[in-house]
Formats: C-alpha cells, sequence, structure tokens
C-alpha cells in the first residue's frame, strides 16, 4: 500500500470469481452498476479485505456477456499464468475514493447509504440502514431498528419518497411490511 492510500479511502468496486483461461486473467464480479468504469481502470488495489491489500497495474481488460450479468475480465501485470491467477481468486478489488467516477444528481454509492436515519413519513424515526442488499429486481434496504429487529424496504419511489445519503432517508410503509 502507498503512503498515501490508507484502509478508510478504498472502497470494494469488484470481486475477483475465479481465474479465466491460461495466460493469468481473473474474472471479476462489479460491485458497481457502471460496468464500463470498472473496464476502464489502469489500476486497482486486491486483498482479502482493505487492511490486506496489494497494488497493480491492470495491463488489460475486457466486458463478457454471461447468463448472470455482465462481469470484467482483468489481466494484471506480472500475473501470466492460471497458477498466479488461481491465488487472486476470492480476493476483492478495491479502488481509492478520488477514483471514483462523479455521480448524477439521482445517483448514489451504497457505502454512503449505510449508517443514515431512516424516518417514516410523518417524521417518527425508524431505525438505521445497517446494509443495502443488491437483489435482482432492485436493491433493497436493511434498517435496523432500536428493538433489534431488521426492516427490508425495497428501493423504489413506491417505499423510498426522500434519500438523502448520510443525512435522512424517508420511507413510506405499506401493511404488512413491518410486523
Amino acid at each position: 500500500m502507498s503512503s498515501e492510500t490508507s484502509i478508510d479511502n478504498l472502497i470494494v468496486v469488484g470481486r475477483i470469481v475465479r481465474a479465466h483461461g491460461l495466460q493469468g486473467e481473473v474474472k471479476v464480479q462489479p460491485e458497481t452498476d457502471d460496468v464500463m468504469y470498472l473496464a476502464q481502470l489502469q489500476r486497482v488495489f486486491t486483498g482479502p479485505s482493505a487492511s490486506q491489500v496489494t497494488e497493480r497495474v491492470i495491463q488489460s481488460a475486457r466486458i463478457q456477456t454471461t447468463g448472470r450479468g455482465k462481469i470484467v475480465l482483468f489481466q494484471f501485470e506480472g500475473v501470466s499464468s492460471r497458477t498466479e491467477s488461481e491465488m487472486l481468486e476470492k480476493q476483492v478489488v478495491f479502488v481509492t475514493t478520488d477514483k471514483l467516477r462523479p455521480l448524477d444528481e439521482d445517483e448514489y454509492f451504497v457505502h454512503d447509504i449505510v449508517g443514515t436515519a431512516v424516518y417514516l413519513e410523518g417524521g417518527e424515526p425508524l431505525g438505521r440502514v445497517v446494509d443495502v442488499m443488491d437483489l435482482p429486481a432492485q436493491q433493497v434496504l436493511v434498517v435496523g431498528r432500536p428493538e433489534g429487529t431488521d426492516v427490508l424496504i425495497p428501493v423504489a419511489p413506491t417505499f423510498v419518497t426522500e434519500l438523502e445519503p448520510g443525512d435522512r432517508i424517508v420511507v413510506r410503509l405499506i401493511d404488512g411490511l413491518i410486523d
């Protein structure tokens, strides 16, 4: 890790799921909606956690469409065999926060949502976001309540009426959502 890189400014952008081919490529499952952004990176950090990373130069990147969506194939500098690429399997791919692309007005980073206070439309506190699940249909907020139970709230206009990352999220509940 370089002197200007710290654990605090590393953000997960993907996960190495397996080796690909015999020349050292790896398949990376994106943890971003913008697969093109991932394919255009020149350097990333990989490791089992943010505290144990190695900086890697990307020699080539290409997008591959699979039955489960799009993945990115990376060829890292210094990794030239299947055996070497297999050693990277299950590692997390990070970038520094300064390498994140600017967001559009209606976009947000998941790490900015976690910890945000959640309120009902009437102003009553519901809890705090403890996780965001990325499901095939949509994202779902996992809201931890003071009573210790979690509530799952789909990120859709029907349920989420206001979303200000790091500040507040206002939700509209339907009968049966909390029980």
